[in-house]
């Protein structure tokens, strides 16, 4: 049974009685109600359809002395104009507008996009098209998107193909693309046909809803638990975990299918689901363990060239050891890996801090503050063994006491830009050393939830680097005492100038 919609009017009888209200009328006003009453209801005329609807019949007391016809040659179909014309009775005008020869060809009559559009999401696109004396041929509506690496400044997104039947025709098209990228999106879309083209440009804002990360531990351990309870406890973090907990080459008396454990699903890590986040930790994972083929690797090289975040955590069985000498892996990291083993060496050491100007070296407000923190900070356990740094990297973090083998201090924290994306090495799997440890001195309180907070921000393209930068003011300022304004300047995102105090 079909329902009626809300706001529409019942016709008909119906089982509710209809309002009634007190009114006093005279009895000449009664008389011509009953009158009207018995007389019948006038019957309704015809109203002409299509272009005759213009025309009306004209009353006998006053004729048109002129007529005008305003048409631009388009028609419609539908009643006959010429008797219409001829029932007016009086000269007719004939005037033209729109363009003198009728264009053919594809052209917009209506588009729409969305404002923004989420991150990993789709962005839909819907489009009226016109086509004009194009019937039997074919007319082309294409979805371009702004790439400076394509040819000619754009890459194809999507392409709708129409067989027009009539000389006018209006059909829809739907295309979408996806939304890969953070900030402004610039889109073309090009109707073609009959030799012509028309292009309509617009953007739309890509913004992010949650930061999706993926983390991959190599085995368990207090790094992966106290990194995994952090982020999973962030509500602005979507966070998709694995840890290996047993090796291939671990012997088992029961068959893979009695397990409780599920098997590791490395196709689907490194293929499909790769590109649905902005985040991939990989933490003390050995590819040459479980015989990773070199295109899951590049499926790494590849994300990060085309805007991911990737994070690179040591230990025993990552780097030289588990198989990253020489793959495409090693091509994005900041460092040059070591040929000697073993690249990784256990012990106690005191990370010296790099640029106090980094942001991810300063922490707190100011560079004596950030000196402070990372003075007060518990020592880290054990660290990796490079060949260099490689250009263009900067080192958060340095050993204390050893060299790379080109003679540098050797990195112990360490980022670089690859591509459109950022990566970020930790040579050490005891971070979490900064959590515990630090956890009762004021000065080093908070410093890992700084850290890790800003790193995540950072390699995702989330933290704020303004150039200028104003402190807010305290709520309350003595008496007479002078009031100041600090101001810090930088010339590059990551590089701020020492502040200035102005009273």
């Amino acid at each position: 049974m079909p329902r009626r919609r809300a706001g529409s009017r019942r016709t008909g009888p119906t089982s509710r009685s209809a309002p009634t209200c007190r009114c006093r009328s005279s009895p000449t006003a009664r008389r011509r109600s009953a009158a009207s009453a018995r007389s019948p209801a006038p019957r309704r005329r015809a109203r002409p359809s299509g272009p005759t609807r213009a025309f009306r019949t004209p009353s006998p007391r006053r004729p048109p002395a002129r007529a005008w016809l305003i048409s631009d040659g388009v028609a419609e179909g539908g009643g006959d104009l010429g008797r219409a014309v001829g029932a007016l009775g009086a000269p007719l005008d004939a005037l033209g507008v729109g363009p003198s020869k009728r264009e053919t060809g594809a052209a917009f009559l209506d588009l729409k996009a969305p404002d923004f559009a989420f991150l990993h999401g789709r962005i839909p696109v819907e489009a009226s098209v016109e086509a004009t004396g194009l019937a039997g041929r074919e007319a082309t509506v294409v979805l371009w998107r702004a790439d400076e690496e394509a040819p000619g400044g754009w890459r194809e997104a999507g392409r709708v193909k129409r067989r027009i039947s009539a000389d006018v025709e209006a059909f829809p098209v739907s295309l979408s693309a996806p939304a890969d990228a953070l900030g402004a999106a610039r889109f073309r879309l090009t109707a073609s046909g009959g030799g012509r083209e028309r292009t309509r440009d617009f953007r739309v804002e890509i913004v992010r809803q949650k930061y999706r990360i993926m983390y991959l531990a190599g085995r368990p351990s207090a790094e992966y638990s106290a990194l995994r309870e952090f982020l999973k406890a962030d509500p602005n973090h979507e966070l998709v975990s694995f840890v290996i907990l047993r090796n291939p080459e671990n012997p088992s008396p029961a068959p893979d299918r009695e397990l409780s454990l599920i098997p590791f699903p490395v196709d689907e890590i490194f293929g499909r689901a790769l590109p649905q986040f902005d985040l991939f930790i990989l933490e003390n994972f050995s590819a040459a363990r479980f015989r990773l083929p070199p295109q899951h690797l590049d499926a790494l090289r590849r994300f990060v060239a085309g805007g991911g975040a990737l994070l690179v955590k040591g230990g025993d069985n990552a780097f030289s050891a588990g198989g990253y000498k020489g793959s495409p892996l090693e091509e994005v990291l900041p460092v040059v890996l070591s040929g000697r083993a073993p690249d990784f060496i256990p012990g106690l050491f005191s990370p010296r801090p790099g640029p106090p100007e980094h942001p991810l070296v300063r922490l707190y407000e100011t560079p004596e503050a950030s000196a402070r923190a990372w003075a007060a900070l518990p020592p880290l356990d054990g660290w990796g063994r490079f060949a260099a740094t490689r250009a263009g990297a900067a080192v958060l973090a340095s050993h204390p006491r050893e060299t790379a083998e080109d003679g540098k201090p050797l990195p112990v924290a360490a980022v670089r830009p690859y591509g459109r994306g950022k990566v970020m090495l930790i040579s050490t799997d005891s971070t979490w050393r900064w959590k515990l440890g630090a956890a009762a001195d004021p000065d080093a309180a908070g410093f890992y939830a700084r850290f890790w907070t800003r790193a995540v921000q950072y390699l995702t393209g989330s933290l704020d680097l303004s150039k200028v930068k104003f402190a807010p003011l305290p709520d309350r300022v003595p008496r007479e005492s002078p009031r100041g304004c600090r101001c810090a300047f930088s010339t590059r995102a990551s590089a701020p100038r020492r502040p200035r105090t102005r009273a």
